[in-house]
């Protein structure tokens, strides 16, 4: 695996910031961060999914997208789904886990900013 993950992590984030505009986004990004750096990737869907927004939703489609990257395995579609590939391709396998955690946190950072400045 060979991601540039500053360039993957800045797409991600242009593609949230263009989905779910900036604003009060700003807040919901960054307690998703917290969530992420605090609890996990797994915790950081929970959250996101917990919020009942739209906006979570596609912030999770993203970031989702940013696991497959990690992966390889496609992303289901359905809350439940998802969450058990969470579980069987991201949280099972360590050096998998920390990666995907990393560049859902950096995607999440450029995100803040980006949601700052729009």
């Amino acid at each position: 695996m060979n991601l540039n993950f500053d360039h993957e992590a800045a797409v991600a984030a242009q593609t949230i910031i263009e989905q779910i505009g900036a604003g009060e986004s700003e807040n919901l990004i960054r307690k998703a961060l917290g969530v992420v750096q605090e609890d996990g990737v797994y915790a950081a869907a929970l959250y996101l999914y917990a919020k009942g927004s739209d906006k979570g939703g596609k912030i999770l489609d993203v970031l989702l997208t940013k696991a497959n990257d990690v992966t390889g395995q496609p992303v289901p579609s359905g809350k439940t789904a998802r969450l058990a590939y969470l579980t069987q391709h991201v949280t099972g396998n360590l050096p998998t886990l920390l990666l995907v955690k990393s560049l859902w946190e950096q995607t999440l950072i450029y995100a803040r900013y980006a949601a700052k400045i729009s």
